[in-house]
């Protein structure tokens, strides 16, 4: 859905469902706030671009974590 500084807001239709996928605090990312996109290496993401997303339950906490599958992007693997 949208591109933030340090994250991507992402809905997934068949549940109705919002989440963050937040980006690595030691950067290795190029932010452009003016077209509100970011860059990872050859991978563009702007906003309504079409991404895969896995959803996972944390055991402890009863959270849904979003974990990015594609575009692969090796930074943003882990939840």
């Amino acid at each position: 859905m949208f591109i933030r500084r340090n994250a991507l807001q992402v809905f997934v239709p068949k549940y109705a469902m919002e989440g963050f996928i937040f980006f690595p605090k030691s950067g290795g990312y190029v932010y452009n706030e003016k077209e509100a996109q970011v860059q990872f290496g050859p991978v563009l993401l702007r906003p309504l671009d079409r991404v895969t997303v896995e959803l996972s339950l944390e055991e402890n906490k009863e959270k849904v974590l979003f974990r990015l599958v594609t575009p692969a992007i090796p930074e943003l693997r882990e939840p």
